[in-house]
């Protein structure tokens, strides 16, 4: 078991909780995976600012082609059961009080009504 801290928000108190090391190095490595394929996937489509900084259609193209094979339902799977994995070690209200602090992405351009 390993034991992580976390903070509670309102009391600024800090609790540790053991975690099973499979279940921690399985969810961290899903983040290093999406981290560090990320950032392969920026600098391979990145555009110098001497040339402009902004990409062209197709390789804006090829970016998102990177992107979508990425982005497979393969690794989809895997991030779902990690954070399955890691909420089985909160309680619900924690789960939703963190929930609730997050800024999740939602479609700007769309109207809203």
């Amino acid at each position: 078991m390993v034991r992580l801290s976390l903070m509670d928000s309102k009391s600024h108190v800090q609790e540790a909780v053991p975690v099973s090391k499979d279940d921690l190095v399985a969810a961290w490595s899903v983040l290093e995976l999406m981290t560090v394929s990320l950032h392969q996937i920026g600098s391979a489509h990145a555009v110098a600012s001497d040339q402009g900084g902004r990409q062209t259609i197709e390789q804006r193209r090829q970016m998102l082609e990177a992107l979508d094979a990425f982005f497979s339902p393969e690794l989809l799977r895997q991030i779902a059961q990690a954070r399955r994995t890691l909420g089985e070690y909160l309680s619900d209200d924690e789960a939703e009080a963190i929930s609730d602090r997050l800024d999740y992405w939602s479609d700007r351009t769309s109207k809203q009504t």
